[in-house]
């Protein structure tokens, strides 16, 4: 009998010998794998609760050796190696930019999937959302302006492609959110100021996936992104270039213009605001500080420099030559509330360079400038105004009045507006003058 238990008994320590035996096998081809990808000196795995803890230990500059640990979100089990290496990559990266080992832990696991497997942009950019609201931008409005209009115009590339790397997803940057005739997409001019927001806006995007959702190499964006910025061109024009020197919009070309922009709500958003720059002579920042006020326009900002500030003023609209009514028909879209004016940024200072960098997109603008540029000419936002000086003169009005619808002193308007007209402006006049004679 004793023999027999004891027959038993030793059959049951083998068994069990063999299967500590074997689960070792396989612990020790976890701990080798692990080794092999480049976790041997400092790491080491343990089992703890049937979950994997990873322990790191290094020395400081003082000889002193320190050590931490943390809990992975991964099960105990044979066939874990490839999770648990792809996990500690995650982890050692997080701690390279200043992570605790166990907030680096944090990191994994927060790169979210699509069905078919490719990362999830929208839950990636949701989770940047969350860190900015309340941090540097105060609410969901402010974000929305800062970051949100530039992310929607990115989706429709990578709806199209999905990037495969950030100098792909920078590439996307650099584009406007309209096509040609063809149906590549309009880059935005270089160095222009929207071009290098949306660049700004993917690079902290992508930093955020790095830092924060531990994304892979491909994904890190470039230290410097100045090549997907570009410069600015200067511009073509003839002799030496005068400093600011802006020319008018000429007559003839407003109603083409006005009719260029498409009928779609951003389309009619910006024809409100470049008709009332036509049409009321406005400075593009005035655009933010408008109320309507009868007949006329109200602007409720008055102009600020190093000596004094301006008061608001009224400006009575000239219409276009061929679109009679334009200036009252803009004033009811306005104070209806039928068509809203654009997005014009957070500071006034903002508005102009959003503005050339939208006419920028517009077929007909990109024509009208680059014919302008070969005759010397400079056009921008600022040329409605022009316009409005010369249109203001025409009709009659003297340099008192149109200085004060303008918003400028008499000085400053004979020096800036009014002066220099063209060829065909001066033929246009005599022939209005000689038939009277």
């Amino acid at each position: 009998m004793r023999a027999y238990l004891l027959r038993i008994f030793l059959r049951m320590v083998v068994v069990r010998l063999r299967h500590y035996m074997a689960a070792e096998r396989w612990v020790q081809t976890l701990r080798d794998s692990v080794a092999d990808a480049g976790f041997a000196d400092g790491w080491s795995l343990i089992q703890r609760n049937g979950k994997v803890q990873v322990q790191h230990s290094w020395l400081e500059p003082g000889g002193t050796r320190k050590k931490a640990t943390a809990m992975l979100p991964i099960a105990w089990e044979r066939g874990c190696a490839a999770e648990v290496i792809s996990a500690l990559n995650v982890v050692q990266k997080a701690m390279a930019n200043g992570r605790t080992l166990k907030d680096a832990v944090k990191v994994i696991g927060k790169q979210a999937t699509t069905i078919d497997g490719g990362l999830d942009w929208d839950a990636a950019f949701e989770e940047f959302k969350a860190t900015k609201v309340g941090g540097v931008v105060s609410d969901e409005h402010g974000f929305h302006r800062t970051y949100g209009m530039t992310w929607r115009a990115l989706r429709l590339a990578m709806d199209e492609r999905s990037p495969e790397n950030a100098s792909q997803f920078l590439q996307y940057a650099i584009n406007s959110a309209q096509k040609d005739a063809e149906g590549n997409w309009i880059p935005l001019p270089q160095g222009s100021v929207y071009r290098r927001r949306k660049v700004q806006v993917v690079k902290a995007f992508l930093e955020f996936c790095r830092d924060e959702l531990g994304f892979e190499e491909r994904w890190h964006p470039p230290a410097n992104t100045k090549k997907y910025v570009g410069i600015a061109p200067r511009a073509a024009v003839a002799g030496k270039r005068q400093k600011n020197k802006k020319d008018a919009i000429p007559e003839s070309a407003l109603k083409p213009l006005m009719e260029s922009f498409r009928d779609t709500e951003p389309g009619r958003s910006w024809r409100l605001a470049i008709g009332l720059l036509a049409c009321f002579g406005l400075r593009p920042w005035e655009l933010k500080f408008l109320e309507v006020d009868g007949r006329f326009l109200r602007v409720t900002e008055g102009k600020r420099n190093s000596r004094k500030q301006s008061d608001p003023r009224i400006v009575m609209g000239i219409d276009p030559e061929d679109m009679p009514g334009l200036s009252q028909q803009l004033l009811l879209e306005l104070s209806s509330g039928s068509t809203r004016l654009p997005s014009l940024g957070t500071r006034p200072n903002q508005v102009g360079n959003m503005t050339n960098d939208y006419l920028r997109s517009n077929p007909f603008w990109r024509e009208l400038k680059a014919a302008a540029t070969e005759k010397g000419e400079v056009l921008a936002s600022y040329s409605f105004r022009h316009r409005y000086a010369y249109a203001a003169d025409r009709i009659g009005l003297n340099d008192r009045e149109i200085c004060q619808f303008m918003g400028n002193n008499r000085m400053t308007y004979v020096q800036h507006y009014g002066t220099n007209a063209r060829e065909s402006e001066l033929m246009a006049a005599a022939e209005r003058v000689l038939a009277r004679v």
